[in-house]
């Protein structure tokens, strides 16, 4: 188990003490499974906040509760924390702390641009590919 995450963010080579950035579930998970997630900046403060719900395998993204399929922030004091915990519903309601493995992927950390992809395990089987996070951050 790796529930709950604190990813740290900061890129390297910004140019820029603040910075602009993005999050999305780039898969959609099955109904029975959420992610809630923020990112807090160097003040402490949450920039951003909100629930992932996924509706169905093999559908369009997960969406936020709320609205839209993506949060969004800007003017965030570097450096940003990435909170994310994932739950799931095994039929009576939804339980944090899901049997979720948590990998960390961060493909460009260069030019105050920083990638991070999070895949996380769903409670029924092994693909790692059942929420999939996606956070792009801009400092520049």
């Amino acid at each position: 188990m790796a529930n709950p995450i604190s990813q740290p963010i900061n890129p390297k080579g910004a140019t820029n003490t603040v910075a602009t950035g993005t999050i999305s579930c780039v898969t959609n998970a099955m109904n029975m499974q959420k992610a809630v997630v923020s990112v807090v900046d160097a003040d402490g403060e949450v920039v951003v906040s909100g629930t992932f719900e996924g509706s169905g395998e093999n559908n369009t993204p997960a969406h936020v509760v709320g609205g839209g399929t993506t949060l969004t922030y800007s003017g965030a004091k570097l450096p940003l924390t990435l909170n994310a915990e994932f739950y799931y519903n095994p039929g009576g309601g939804f339980v944090a702390n899901a049997p979720n493995k948590v990998f960390l992927a961060i493909p460009l950390n260069d030019h105050g641009v920083e990638f991070i992809t999070i895949l996380s395990e769903d409670w029924v089987d092994n693909d790692f590919n059942d929420m999939v996070l996606r956070s792009t951050t801009i400092a520049h």
